[in-house]
């Protein structure tokens, strides 16, 4: 009001949960405020991961301002009813079942909000086949003109392989380069749509690496992250990238610490630091649950046993 207290409109619901919201999102915006000065006339303005929490609150009545990209993104995720259904591209070479393109779907959805993903389905459910499918839409659309490789694909090196056979299999239109040895890099750069390396190659090679742009970097066997201290954790996360999907087969909850390096590698800064993660995660872990589910998609072969093949 006109002397400067804040007036709380009617949040109905959960409204002791909402006001707790409500002060953390305030508490984050005091120093800043106290920088800019006093500007009773202005509205609150947020972060793009906050806005998961400022959606409610603004249903709620809480009024805030947005840059016009981010205002456009709040209101595409406010009015969100459903995932649009994937449309399987022309040189994807690979019959998908229904949950696989539900899966696509929902990467898709999340690549065009500009967030991340994290699929956790149960091994032998083809996450690899769902990210060359998310892969192959987006070099039929948005990356026709690229000139340099877009996307890097991080795995072990046992898995390297398996990669190289799946893309020629499944997306055989895509220029594929693995880069496991030293001086392969600005070559694998230069002829690739995507580059296949693995984890301790971007360890020993991120200062070369962290100078190009992607699009999307992938990490298979994402629990290859999980020691947040670990130096291949440290030099993924100077990977220089638009938006990253992290392929799980166990459960990424298991670990309170694994859990957060995971998931933080998928969505930068979605936690905060981990001082702050545990703090939160003692004080309340079914809202810190809540705010990483909607980048997080597990399906288990007993939810989906009807699409699986008969066993032989």
């Amino acid at each position: 009001d006109k002397d400067g207290n804040i007036l709380v409109p009617d949040m109905g619901g959960d409204s002791e949960a909402n006001l707790q919201l409500l002060a953390r999102m305030l508490e984050k915006q005091s120093e800043a405020t106290e920088k800019a000065g006093d500007n009773s006339q202005k509205a609150l303005t947020v972060s793009r991961l906050e806005m998961l929490d400022w959606i409610a609150l603004r249903q709620s009545g809480i009024q805030l301002r947005l840059p016009k990209e981010a205002d456009h993104l709040f209101e595409s995720l406010r009015s969100f009813d459903s995932i649009p259904p994937f449309k399987k591209p022309k040189t994807l070479q690979a019959k998908l079942r229904d949950y696989q393109k539900a899966g696509c779907a929902w990467i898709d959805f999340l690549y065009k909000h500009r967030f991340g993903a994290c699929l956790a389905d149960d091994m032998g459910l083809g996450k690899t086949v769902q990210a060359i499918g998310f892969l192959t839409r987006l070099f039929e659309s948005d990356f026709k003109d690229a000139t340099k490789a877009s996307c890097l694909v991080v795995v072990p090196p046992s898995l390297v392989f398996n990669w190289l056979e799946e893309f020629i299999k499944f997306a055989p239109s895509l220029k594929i380069a693995d880069c496991i040895k030293s001086g392969q890099w600005l070559k694998a750069l230069d002829e690739a749509d995507v580059v296949l390396t693995t984890y301790d190659r971007v360890r020993v090679d991120i200062k070369r690496m962290k100078q190009h742009h992607f699009d999307v970097v992938i990490f298979d066997e994402a629990h290859n992250l999980k020691n947040i201290t670990a130096a291949r954790t440290k030099a993924a996360a100077q990977l220089d990238r638009r938006f990253t999907l992290c392929l799980s087969g166990t459960p990424v909850e298991n670990n309170e610490t694994e859990f957060y390096s995971v998931i933080s590698a998928a969505v930068p800064g979605i936690f905060g630091s981990l001082k702050t993660f545990r703090e939160d995660f003692r004080e309340s872990p079914d809202r810190i649950l809540q705010r990483a589910k909607p980048f997080i998609l597990r399906r288990t072969k007993g939810k989906i046993l009807k699409e699986l093949p008969p066993k032989e």
